[in-house]
C-alpha cells in the first residue's frame, strides 16, 4: 500500500489539469484560419441538484463562467456543451456529493452524445468522512453537432445531493486545443 503522502489530493488534479489545460491552450496561438479563436465554455449550477438512487442523471449548468461561441444554453437543454467546431477538446467536470457512507459507488461520467461515456471517475466505497468530491477530465476528437454531458451515479440508497460551491462544483468545461 502507498502511503498517503504520496498519494495526489484533489487539488493536486485540479492543479495539473489546470496546467495541462494552459499548456494546451498555448497551441492555440499557433493556429491560423477557422477554428483559431478561443473556442470554449465552462458551466456551473448554483443550486442543489439531488442525485435519485440507482439512477444515472445529467447534470443541468443554469448559469455561465464563460461561453466563448455559444457552446451551451442554459434554457434549451441545460446539460449539454454542444461543440460548433470540429477538433480536439479538453474536458472536466467537478462535483461535491452530500456526504453519506451507505452504499458502495459514486461514479462521474463524461457522455457524448446521450450514449456511451468517454471518461469516469468512481468513488469505492464513498469516503466515511470529509467531503466526498470528484473530478473527471478527458480530451477527444468532436465533429460539429456532438455534444457532452455530465451525468453522475450513485447507489445510497437514498437520493443524495450535488451541492453548490462556489467556483467549484458542479461545474463543466470544454475548451478546443486544435481544429480540425
Amino acid at each position: 500500500m502507498l502511503p498517503d503522502s504520496i498519494l495526489p489530493t484533489p487539488e493536486d488534479d485540479i492543479a495539473r489539469i489546470l496546467r495541462d489545460y494552459e499548456r494546451r491552450l498555448s497551441h492555440l496561438e499557433t493556429l491560423e484560419g477557422p477554428g483559431a479563436e478561443d473556442v470554449g465554455a465552462r458551466v456551473f449550477n448554483s443550486a442543489v441538484i439531488s442525485i435519485p438512487n440507482g439512477a444515472v442523471t445529467a447534470l443541468t449548468f443554469d448559469s455561465e463562467r464563460w461561453d466563448t461561441s455559444n457552446l451551451h444554453n442554459p434554457a434549451f437543454n441545460p446539460s449539454r456543451i454542444t461543440f460548433p467546431i470540429a477538433g480536439r477538446y479538453v474536458i472536466f467536470g467537478n462535483v461535491r456529493w452530500q456526504t453519506n457512507i451507505a452504499g458502495a459507488r459514486r461514479v462521474l461520467i463524461i457522455r457524448v452524445n446521450g450514449g456511451l461515456g468517454i471518461a469516469s471517475h468512481e468513488q469505492r466505497p464513498p469516503l466515511a468522512a470529509g467531503l466526498p468530491e470528484q473530478i473527471v477530465s478527458t480530451e477527444d476528437v468532436f465533429v460539429v453537432g456532438d455534444y457532452i454531458e455530465l451525468v453522475a451515479f450513485q447507489d445510497s440508497g437514498v437520493a443524495l445531493n450535488i451541492q453548490p460551491v462556489s467556483r467549484y462544483s458542479p461545474h463543466f468545461m470544454a475548451q478546443l486545443i486544435a481544429a480540425t
